[in-house]
């Protein structure tokens, strides 16, 4: 029985993040009540909130210490286009996040800016698409031609461009659709062909 009390005590002492060991007031609880006295005292109506109250510069501080490792993944690769594979995957979700962020409105124009800075694939899918797309205005510009050999070296894009020419003929026999921008940029290349 002693036990037992001894620790429902210790729960009821016991708070967490917002309130400290023998119900001392958090920094935070010290300044909310602070605003609150002088409010009343100004005769200021105040409501103190009862319920954890999320501080706005603890997110931020939080969003710019992962930026702080992203801008260092730029400066080692050169991109911000962090893989599933990375092995840093807090990273890698944190990315992830500030696209679905700014897809649904959630990420202010400031923030957007500093990624954009940064040249942010906010379009993982479209950003792979045009540099393969780019690596194959490189060759043609080089050997003046689109016929890219399957040697090691060249795999990755000849693989691309046999995938492009796929969809391109499912698209017109099976109805799967292919953007026509970039139907149109492959056929703006000169010595483009959609035969295999």
């Amino acid at each position: 029985m002693h036990k037992a009390a001894r620790t429902k005590k210790t729960k009821a002492s016991l708070k967490i993040r917002d309130i400290a060991v023998d119900r001392k007031p958090t920094p935070t609880q010290q300044l909310l009540q602070q605003e609150h006295q002088q409010k009343r005292e100004a005769g200021t109506p105040s409501i103190v909130p009862t319920k954890k109250v999320k501080l706005k510069t603890v997110h931020d501080d939080s969003w710019y210490v992962a930026y702080a490792v992203l801008v260092d993944f730029y400066r080692l690769n050169g991109h911000t286009s962090v893989l599933r594979s990375d092995p840093n995957q807090k990273l890698m979700g944190w990315v992830k996040r500030q696209r679905n962020n700014r897809r649904v409105g959630k990420l202010c124009q400031k923030k957007i800016d500093e990624l954009d800075q940064l040249r942010f694939v906010w379009h993982r899918t479209n950003h792979a698409w045009d540099a393969k797309y780019n690596m194959l205005v490189e060759y043609q510009k080089k050997f003046g031609h689109c016929i890219v050999p399957s040697e090691t070296f060249y795999l990755p894009l000849s693989g691309w461009i046999n995938r492009q020419k796929h969809l391109y003929r499912s698209r017109h026999e099976f109805k799967y659709l292919t953007p026509d921008d970039r139907t149109e940029a492959l056929q703006k290349i000169p010595g483009w062909s959609w035969e295999i």
